[in-house]
């Protein structure tokens, strides 16, 4: 199902349920931050109808919100990031995000795009969008990302699109622009399950041993294509040991991946003197990369010891 499918099933189905029998419709993701003040309320019967927008919404005050419907469009799509920097591609697909000029005249939309994980933004517009007509934008990098809009030069809101919705699946959100507040139709996804990551292999060298100047173990974590790249300093009781990844394992539950480092203590004779092992260690993933990689070091003792962690939307 290609992309412009899955928004236009989403269109006809006004965000609800079940679409085509291979979409399925969500509310509000719990890290949107729109910028509606609109509640569902009771009806009559005791069921609950859709929210009603702000008082100077260019609908009638009473009426309901009508389900998605808009005119035609996109009048213009932005492509945001570079789809030749994502790692494991198939397991982290684009997120579309659409936004419907919902009001009976055209209006400028300018919207700001900030990359949650290096806090850098880029502002697509403004764009002139007749009533009743949509503008996207398809984010090609999985992170979190806010989206400031402006409408008319005038601050709309801001919405947040977490980095969960960016896997395997094709997905948007949609969003109606009313003439004071973003009004959120919700998320559609395919229903494909992900293969989740899996460690492929591990390798460690030394680079450097000696004398050490103080007693704290120490490293650095960092994303480096389909691998997590390792440099750190071991401490141990003389600097001949040798190192080695002990384990390396993945947690489905917490999307964490564990590695624990050893230390061998040598068969000849050692400087007297409590040992500085520089390393680099690297860990290639398969299917996909963690969310997060915790980095132990074990002792003589065979205690860990947490020295590193890292998070995937933090690169």
């Amino acid at each position: 199902m290609n992309r412009r499918t899955l928004l236009a099933a989403l269109a006809a189905a006004g965000g609800a349920a079940g679409t085509a029998g291979c979409l399925q419709g969500f509310g509000a993701d719990p890290g949107t931050e729109p910028a509606s003040s609109a509640t569902d309320r009771p009806a009559d019967d005791g069921t609950t109808e859709p929210a009603t927008t702000r008082e100077g919404d260019a609908r009638e005050p009473n009426a309901l919100d009508p389900d998605w419907n808009p005119s035609g469009g996109p009048v213009e799509s932005f492509a945001v990031g570079d789809r030749d920097a994502v790692a494991f591609p198939d397991a982290n697909q684009p997120h579309d995000v659409t936004f419907w000029n919902r009001v009976d005249r055209e209006r400028d939309v300018r919207i700001t795009v900030v990359d949650g994980a290096t806090d850098t933004g880029r502002t697509l517009g403004p764009v002139a969008v007749p009533a009743g007509y949509t503008v996207e934008l398809s984010l090609q990098e999985p992170t979190r990302y806010a989206l400031a809009l402006a409408v008319d030069d005038e601050p709309f809101g801001t919405v947040v699109v977490g980095r969960e919705w960016f896997d395997c699946n094709d997905s948007g959100t949609s969003y109606g622009l009313g003439k004071t507040d973003v009004v959120d139709y919700g998320t559609a996804s395919t229903l494909v399950y992900c293969a989740r990551p899996e460690v492929a292999t591990t390798n460690v060298d030394v680079t450097d041993r000696g004398c050490a100047t103080d007693s704290d173990a120490s490293a650095t974590l960092a994303y480096d294509g389909e691998r997590v790249r390792v440099d750190g300093t071991f401490i141990a009781s003389n600097p001949c040991h040798e190192l080695s990844i002990a384990t390396a394992t993945y947690s489905d539950e917490r999307r964490t991946a564990t590695v624990v480092v050893d230390a061998t203590h040598p068969d000849k004779a050692c400087q007297d003197c409590i040992g500085a092992l520089d390393y680099q260690a690297t860990v290639d993933f398969d299917h996909d990369l963690p969310d997060h990689v915790h980095l132990h070091h074990r002792d003589a003792d065979g205690d860990t010891e947490r020295v590193a962690t890292t998070t995937r939307n933090d690169h």
